[in-house]
């Protein structure tokens, strides 16, 4: 792809320094720094220099901001230019094609038909996406640029390669993804809001009701017998797995001529499951005794708070002629 950018610098100064590029009649007011045209002018020449100098970025606002103090068609072509340079082919190839909108007859055959080419070179790096979701209303970016509130009235332009598609909607949880696309492509991604639940926080007196409901016994002490359930059941099976590798061992020594592969096997087998057993029935047994450990403080703390409830209060309280014994129950 060929970058033609200095001649069109030379017809946009020509264009920014002439009125009659802007279909203006009258002559200039005095105050120059009023005029649009010498400030379009200004900012265009800003843009070239930072064009040559490597600052796309900066030249790209430039030229923007020139063309909108005095919107004329030739700076488009220079902003299709600077796109190119910066790798957003799909505006790039917006440009051009407003360029070519815009100029119409006035643009000359030579140049229509570069443009031209470029234009058919472009629509090679770019992709067609389209964009749904479950509902409407959904503000979609592509790469951090809003494009527009689903449903868009048509597929998006984007430069081949990953791009970042982001979609936000007020009650609903946002979504960020990420899309490769290839140059030619038609690509359409579905986007499914989810709606965002409201948490309700889990109070008290729920708490306490669940408490009550599991017969008042701690949930550290449930968890502990449980566990030591679970773990005992596994011992238990581990030991039969044992016992039958003992027999097994047994079995293979007993044999002439012995095997010692088969010897080495069943014994590592045996030490394997045995070791096992132990440790599942350690754990067994640490359970239990964290599950007791639980049962028997929560017991004595509910002992301790109904002691406390229910403890008498007692003071003497003089009378006329003596005093009384008064109590709280």
């Amino acid at each position: 792809m060929k970058i033609r950018f200095a001649p069109c610098f030379v017809l946009s100064l020509v264009l920014l320094a002439s009125p009659r590029g802007f279909a203006q009649t009258e002559a200039p007011p005095p105050d120059a720094a009023a005029d649009p045209v010498q400030q379009a002018r200004e900012r265009f020449q800003r843009g070239a220099e930072l064009f040559r100098e490597g600052s796309f970025e900066a030249a790209f606002a430039e030229f923007s901001r020139a063309y909108e103090i005095a919107p004329n068609y030739r700076v488009l072509y220079n902003l299709a230019q600077v796109e190119l340079e910066r790798h957003d082919f799909a505006s790039a190839l917006r440009f051009f094609q407003r360029y070519l909108a815009d100029g119409g007859v006035e643009i000359d055959a030579e140049r229509r038909a570069e443009v031209e080419r470029e234009i058919q070179a472009l629509k090679n790096r770019v992709a067609e996406l389209t964009v749904k979701s479950n509902v409407t209303g959904v503000e979609v970016s592509i790469d951090g640029i809003a494009i527009g509130t689903l449903p868009l009235p048509a597929p998006v332009l984007v430069s081949a390669g990953v791009r970042r598609i982001a979609a936000r909607r007020e009650g609903y949880q946002p979504i960020d993804r990420t899309l490769s696309v290839a140059g030619g492509d038609k690509p359409v991604l579905e986007l499914v809001l989810e709606p965002i639940q409201s948490v309700k926080p889990v109070s008290s007196t729920s708490s306490t009701a669940a408490t009550e409901s599991s017969g008042g016994v701690p949930a550290g002490a449930w968890i502990g017998f449980v566990a030591a359930g679970v773990f005992g059941g596994t011992a238990v099976t581990f030991g039969i797995l044992t016992k039958k590798k003992d027999d097994d061992l047994d079995r293979e020594l007993s044999r002439y001529p012995a095997d010692r592969q088969k010897i080495d096997d069943e014994r590592s087998r045996l030490e394997l499951y045995a070791g096992l057993t132990d440790g599942f029935a350690g754990a067994a047994l640490l359970s239990a005794i964290v599950g007791t450990y639980f049962a028997i403080s929560g017991s004595s703390e509910r002992g301790a708070e109904t002691a406390k409830a229910n403890q008498t209060r007692t003071r003497l309280v003089p009378l006329g002629n003596g005093v009384a014994l008064a109590g709280e129950f």
